[in-house]
């Protein structure tokens, strides 16, 4: 276990906790007991885990997902049969990420990480169709699928 802590201020009639926890909604059920106050006034954030699990991680396994992966199989069966043949990737090929959270707390939470799932697919289509005026529509975009395109 590593160390773990969590900061607290009022704002504008409303506790708001930064913690460490990734239990945010049970953190904050337990808080309003213990101050006696309804749990809508109590907004718990785990920012490190939103720039980690969330955002940096559902970017780069949407990366992956247009760039490469697939699973292969012939007319009779699947012939990926092992995560050494599949097409993923790999630590020296994942893009430097930087992840900014706008606080904004008047808006609903709709989640961390499937939010970047789409818009990362989209990106990478967009910039390939920017770059090469061609559009390719079926994922994953490898080399080979590029170069088809741009024949």
């Amino acid at each position: 276990m590593g160390p773990s802590c969590a900061v607290a201020q009022w704002q504008e009639g409303k506790l708001v906790v930064w913690t460490h926890s990734q239990g945010v909604f049970p953190l904050r059920a337990e808080l309003a007991k213990v101050f006696d106050m309804r749990p809508q006034e109590i907004r718990c954030i785990h920012a490190e885990g939103a720039e980690c699990y969330g955002h940096n991680g559902a970017i780069i396994q949407s990366a992956s997902w247009t760039l490469k992966e697939s699973v292969r199989f012939d007319r009779t069966r699947v012939t990926t049969r092992s995560w050494a043949d599949y097409p993923i990737l790999r630590f020296g090929e994942v893009p430097e990420v930087e992840v900014v959270l706008l606080d904004q707390p008047s808006e609903r939470f709709l989640g961390v990480g499937e939010g970047a799932q789409g818009p990362t697919a989209a990106a990478i289509a967009n910039a390939l169709a920017n770059a090469t005026g061609r559009r390719l529509r079926a994922l994953p975009f490898t080399p080979q699928r590029v170069t088809r395109a741009l024949a």
